[in-house]
């Protein structure tokens, strides 16, 4: 039995609670009992693992536990594996575990019947019934194999995964067939031959243990002339096995004694590890260049060199070195203490290396468990040792230990909930709202209205805590404290009702998209009403971190109540299936949901042929439902008549999904109610959707539910905060009109412009010219090249006010590499230039494209480029107030230059823009809604071909690998790389499924390399239906860093490549065309301009495509886990990342989603997993994203300056120097911010170039101020840094004169005697004592 709670009392407690349980069941429900008690419940770090032969002696054990066992929490497990070598067996080990387990038995009849062709006697008789042949080499080697195999896999099944593993000689095979470094197949085939070569050696040699160090063994090796002998073995400090020719070793023992030193024979057939294994080597290297060698997928300690291995135990030369050169066990031993193992499971049939990894290891190294004992029964072995693990934290999967053994679910005891009362730190909100302060609610479930000008519509406030608000604490699933729907839709209607009082009341669209967890110290809630927008008026409900709960409408029109046409007594007699309110809570219970007395609203129930009803009573402990227009109790009893019609496993639990229409007629008065359900046909038996209708005694109807649908849900998706759907992780920018109005730039300004050839540029200038302004006007090429950083260098001067970047205009498709100079070279090298001028004022810097949006058709992909680009410079460079502009493509010359001339100048707050039709837009990232979008469902075809570029990758492997399993049946990796092993593994895997596979080396970014990459896949395949673009390159570096043909390098494979494969395709009928773009070009990212840029030109190369009438799809991917170019991030990168709210995607979930945007017809969408708040923090403008933010979250003005401002000029420099120290730390991710010295130069406490954009960029926002980007580099310590940022606040000189007071009265007070100093101290403090 496994128990577990979140403290020791608890624990205590629920044994006590499972003891008096046991008492009152009879005998026949124990093992369902442990079942529920291992697979029904959520397991914390205080555990008990107890186990039992009977129910009596299962409560005797509790008994013992409760009066004498201490309770340790569980830590993070870390388990190593040793793996048992040669000599540990013995006649019948793993019988009873082969006739009870079936993992281990299928995994043991697999090995029989891999090994038949290489043994003349079956395993399993060898294994059970032949003693004298597991004496054999040839026989005993591949028992030991195999039987620590089906071991292994059987841990594994049940959740119990190394973090390191280790062999001992042999047992180092199935150390590294474990750890993936070989197959099964091949492993066992490997150590047959091995055995069987060995076996077939003559018996002339022995092994004996020398009881001295390695050097006094060696040297005494040579010492007797013994060529034929060698050092086997190092076990220990004086612990040497030496191994060789008879004579030789006998004459190394009597010299030995002579000086002391004792010696112990060995009972072998052979000297393993020594000269009389060399006649084999050339027969078992044959053998070894079969296998198919792969790195490990966990950490591996090597007999071989006594470390961590590497690549070199993947070649062939590793296993013959192995065969013959000594087990380093010692130093074996202190490389896995090194990995920082807690768990210490020996895997094989006897506990033989636990005791000499002790010896080795200090007392207190861990906890030292063994899979197999020859004086135990094997299941009693291995189940004390599962327990012991669970105990110290392992992760177990008790749904697969429990597999199959037909377990019932069985009433088990419910958590013990401490009921402690926490200190609770709320927010500001929080602590003036109502409910908190002791001032009247105006809803039993809200604390307040907020009143803003700032809040468009209407916000609801309310702090959810169990001691502020009980009916919560009665609500749990899977024992957490769950918000539930009834709750969520009874606040929303006493929110509506406040707005609109009376009845009735309708509200429709409802989606609840994610649990609320209340956490201990409770949070704050938000209901967020919007403006009626022809369809009514949206809501949503949200907690901390933005995290969207419930989002519907309240509808406009409501309907009168109508009549209830049914016979209420005739539905009853119908539904004929009985259930009373304690079996249907019962139901709930089994379901994990535990429901207290202010939810127990269901009185009776009763199932019929698709629909059901119930009777609903107010329960006593209830005193507050008048308050209610529907409380939380009544509408959940209506939901859990839903969750009794249907049938569910008791892995999962049940919960609400949608209601299309919520209509509320009447409140329902102190009388017994009805509830009345018609499941809808067609819908799963699993996602059952209904109509409810709600009936007073009179059978009036007070309500109605139309539509309300629910689903199953696992325990995963709700134990954490972060269970959102793949759908909330869907994302696209639009582009919304926005306000004309005339933002010309002042006149008498000095400007810079990069003129095209169109005449823009010219005719700007001109315009310019005419009212006074100062121009200096460049052509590329004429008066400077894109790629002449110091030629265009030399344009700009310290005078200028603006520049207008308008090269770009000339880029074009039919040339690429001149397009991504004319735009991103030239940009590139003008940012550079502009930084560059130490002490200027930064000018403003415009950039244009046009037609690179695709706001109402197609883009054009080469003027894309520089948008990527521009989103980095403005987060790199804020002081260069950076703005894009997209020009319409059907205006004309004159159009273009009245169009810009109402742009340039103050971006209000816009930093993006497009012009169209004489309209102005701006983006906005948006959540896509898929099931709004057409769909085509995209079939993937077995007589059709596939390319992946980059297909040799991690990320390609990945598409690979879904696309087979969605049923392709021919594959074309491309790939500039030669073939990984992990690649090579997994594109034999695929092929072993019956998966043709061709591999081709291919640049994409040649198209000489594309056109012989698609004549490939002809030749040899189907027509191509389908191109996965998946190759890219970072190399990052902030834009000051840079240079061109590090910038380029990155554009190649993504911008050549995704053209190569566009216009050499496009006349082909492929039924999708995907390229894998990523977040960048969505917003930027410090350090990866180029990235952002060649992913920006893909993204509109989808869109390009879709105006043409084909395929198109680039899916902006937020990183992969552990794939990918995320998987050589360092530790570093790993934390900025998290900082930033940014949580990687599993891969799974990716492909995932990649099948539902194939069905899809669109061309752009992000796939973020990200927290918005957290990644917004900071960043100086928020308007990009303010439709996935409160109305209310971003500030208007900087708390920082407001303090400054406020504060006495003496305070001023220590408050800025906490906020300093506050974002260093921040930056640097250190608990202390004190630890940051004042003098201590900051780069020297780690702070790289990303840091220092980041801590710039958090400083501009904080202080409203254009800083220079050399900031950190010209005041590199917190005591220069102060002074230099007040005195651009223009408050240094208040400081400093009040600076020269306080140095003149610390003269003064110098002046004085210490009694004198303290009298007038004293007379100070009792003044401040005195006010």
């Amino acid at each position: 039995m496994a128990l577990s709670a979140k403290s020791a009392p608890a624990l205590r407690d629920l044994a006590t609670r499972y003891r008096e349980h046991l008492s009152n069941s009879n005998g026949d429900e124990l093992a369902d009992i442990c079942h529920m008690a291992a697979v029904g419940r959520t397991h914390f770090q205080h555990r008990w693992a107890v186990s039992a032969a009977d129910s009596k002696a299962l409560r005797d054990e509790l008994a013992l536990r409760l009066g004498e066992s201490p309770v340790r929490r569980a830590g993070d497990a870390v388990t190593a594996m040793l793996f048992t070598g040669q000599g540990a067996h013995y006649a019948g080990m793993g019988r009873a575990l082969y006739e009870a387990q079936p993992r281990f038995r299928e995994t043991l009849d697999h090995c029989a019947n891999v090994l038949h062709p290489h043994l003349d006697k079956p395993l399993l008789d060898v294994l059970f019934n032949d003693g004298d042949a597991l004496d054999q080499t040839r026989y005993a080697q591949p028992a030991l194999f195999a039987l620590a195999s089906a071991l292994f896999r059987t841990w594994s099944e049940w959740g119990i995964e190394p973090t390191v593993v280790m062999g001992h000689s042999v047992g180092e095979y199935a150390a590294a067939c474990a750890a993936g470094v070989f197959s099964l197949e091949q492993g066992l085939e490997l150590v047959a031959t091995r055995a069987r070569l060995m076996d077939a050696l003559p018996r002339d040699g022995v092994m004996a243990t020398v009881f001295c160090d390695e050097d006094t063994a060696r040297a005494t090796l040579e010492q007797c002339g013994a060529e034929r002998a060698s050092i086997a073995a190092l076990n220990g400090p004086e612990n040497t096995v030496i191994s060789g020719a008879r004579e030789d070793i006998e004459r190394v023992i009597s010299k030995l004694a002579a000086h002391g030193t004792n010696a112990k024979p060995l009972n072998v057939s052979h000297a393993f590890h020594s000269p009389l294994m060399e006649p084999m080597l050339a027969d078992y290297e044959r053998a070894l260049a079969n296998v198919d060698f792969a790195a490990p997928r966990f950490d591996l300690i090597s007999n071989l060199t006594g470390e961590r291995v590497d690549g070199h135990m993947a070649k062939p030369q590793y296993w013959l070195d192995h065969l013959r050169q000594p087990v380093r066990f010692v130093e074996s031993v202190q490389a896995l203490s090194a990995q920082g193992p807690s768990l210490f499971l020996e895997v094989g049939p006897r506990p033989a290396m636990l005791g000499m990894v002790r010896a080795v290891l200090p007392e207190d190294a861990g906890v030292f468990l063994a899979s197999m004992h020859p004086e135990k029964n094997d299941w009693q072995q291995i189940s004390q040792s599962l327990g012991s693990l669970y105990e110290a934290g392992a992760n177990v999967d008790w749904t697969h230990f429990e597999r199959d053994a037909g377990h019932r679910r069985a009433s088990v005891p419910t958590y013990p909930f401490q009921r402690q009362r926490y200190c609770i730190e709320r927010t500001e909100a929080a602590q003036s709202a109502p409910g908190t302060t002791g001032e009247r609610r105006p809803h039993p479930l809200l604390d307040r209205q907020v009143r803003s000008p700032l809040v468009k519509g209407d916000l609801f406030e309310t702090f959810f805590h169990v001691h502020a608000l009980p009916l919560l604490a009665d609500h749990i699933i899977f024992e957490q404290v769950l918000v539930s729907g009834a709750s969520h839709i009874s606040l929303v209607l006493g929110a509506v009702g406040l707005l609109h009082p009376g009845a009735p009341l309708a509200l429709g669209e409802i989606f609840f998209q994610q649990a609320l967890i209340v956490p201990e110290n409770g949070c704050l809630v938000q209901l967020g009403i919007g403006q009626e927008d022809g369809r009514g008026r949206p809501f949503e409900l949200s907690s901390a971190h933005a995290t969207t709960h419930v989002t519907g409408r309240v509808l406009d029109a409501v309907q009168a109540a109508p009549e209830f046409t049914e016979d209420i007594e005739a539905v009853w007699a119908r539904c004929n299936q009985r259930l009373t309110g304690d079996e249907v809570y019962q139901i709930q219970a089994d379901r994990h949901i535990e429901l207290g007395s202010g939810y127990r609203w269901l009185v009776s129930a009763s199932r019929g042929n698709g629909e059901a009803i119930c009777r609903i009573e107010c329960p006593e402990a209830v005193t507050d439902a008048a308050q209610y227009q529907l409380p939380p109790g009544l509408l959940d009893a209506c939901f859990g008549l839903l969750a009794v019609s249907v049938d569910l496993d008791t892995s999962g639990t049940f919960i609400p999904f949608g209601i299309e229409e919520l209509r509320y007629y009447r409140r329902p008065q102190d009388e017994p109610l009805h509830a009345h359900l018609r499941l809808r046909s067609g819908a799963r038996v699993q996602e059952p959707v209904g109509d409810i209708q709600l009936l007073n005694g009179e059978g009036a109807i007070i309500a109605e539910l139309v539509g309300i649908s629910g689903r199953r849900a696992e325990r995963e998706q709700l134990q954490g905060l972060d269970n959102k759907s793949i759908d909330d992780w869907l994302y696209a920018p639009v582009w919304e009109r926005a306000e004309q109005t005339d933002i010309t730039a002042p006149a008498h300004e000095n400007w810079l412009v990069l003129a095209d050839k169109g005449g823009v540029g010219t005719a700007l200038a001109e315009r310019l010219t005419a009212r006074g302004d100062r121009v200096k006007i460049a052509h590329a090429d004429e008066t400077a090249t894109p790629l002449d950083r110091d030629a265009i260098q030399k344009l700009y001067d310290e005078k200028t006010d603006a520049v207008v970047h308008l090269w770009n205009l000339d880029a074009t498709t039919d040339d690429l590499t001149r397009a991504r100079q004319l735009g991103c070279a030239s940009t590139l090298h003008l940012i550079q230039a502009l930084i560059d001028r130490q002490g200027a004022t930064p000018p403003r810097l415009y950039l244009l494209s046009k037609g690179a949006q695709a706001i109402d058709g197609e883009g054009d992909a080469a003027q894309s480029m520089l948008w990527g680009l521009g989103r980095v410079v403005a987060i790199e460079h804020q002081e260069l107030h950076c703005t894009r502009i997209d020009l319409d493509p059907q205006a004309d010359l004159a159009q273009d230059v009245d169009a810009l001339w109402c742009e340039l100048g103050p971006d209000g707050g816009e930093d993006q823009r497009a012009l169209r039709g004489g309209t102005r837009y701006v983006p906005r990232l948006t959540r896509f809604a898929a099931a709004l979008h057409p769909s085509a469902p995209v079939e993937v075809r077995g007589d059709a071909s596939y390319i992946i570029g980059g297909g040799l990758g991690a990320l390609g492997l990945e598409v690979a690998q879904w696309l087979a399993a969605e049923g392709a049946r021919h594959l074309v990796l491309a790939g500039r790389s030669a073939l990984s092993a992990q690649a090579r593994q997994i594109v034999e895997a695929l092929r072993g499924d019956g998966v043709a596979v061709l591999t081709v080396a291919a640049d994409l970014g040649a198209r000489e390399d594309v056109e012989r990459l698609l004549k490939a896949a002809a030749d040899a395949m189907p027509p191509l239906r389908g191109i996965v673009h998946a190759a890219g390159l970072l190399d990052d570096g902030v834009l000051l860093q840079q240079d061109w043909p590090r910038f380029e390098r990155v554009l190649r494979p993504k911008v050549d490549g995704a053209w190569n494969l566009h216009a050499l395709t496009q006349d082909l009928p492929l039924d999708f065309f995907v390229c894998f773009s990523s977040m960048v070009s969505l917003f930027g990212a410090p350090a990866q301009g180029n990235y952002a840029a060649a992913n920006a030109f893909m993204d509109s190369l989808a869109h390009a495509r879709r105006a043409q009438g084909l395929p198109g799809l680039s899916i902006n991917w937020c990183p992969w886990k552990e794939v990918g170019m995320a998987a050589g991030m360092d530790e570093r990168d790993r934390h900025r990342m998290a900082n930033r709210g940014v949580e990687p995607l599993a891969p799974a979930d990716a492909l995932d989603a990649l099948g539902r945007l194939l069905a899809t017809q669109t061309a752009q969408v992000g796939v973020l997993h990200i927290d918005w708040p957290a990644f917004l923090n900071g960043l100086s403008s928020t308007t990009y994203y303010s439709h996935l933010v409160a109305a209310d979250a971003t500030p208007t003005a900087s708390a920082l300056l407001q303090q400054l401002g406020a504060a006495a000029p003496d305070e001023r420099p220590r408050l800025l120097a906490t906020h300093l120290r506050a974002e260093v730390a921040r930056v640097l991710e250190l608990d202390d911010p004190q630890t940051v010295e004042m003098t201590q130069p900051l780069f020297d406490l780690g702070i790289d170039s990303l840091m220092a954009v980041e801590l710039r960029n958090r400083l501009q926002s904080a202080l409203a101020l254009a800083l220079s980007a050399t900031l950190l580099f010209d005041y590199p310590t917190l005591e220069a840094l102060v002074p230099q940022l007040l005195g651009e606040l223009g408050l240094a000189e208040e400081v400093a004169a009040e600076q020269a007071t306080g140095d003149a009265w610390a003269v003064e007070i110098e002046e004085i005697s210490e009694e004198e100093a303290e009298a007038l101290l004293r007379k100070e403090l009792e003044k401040m004592q005195s006010e």
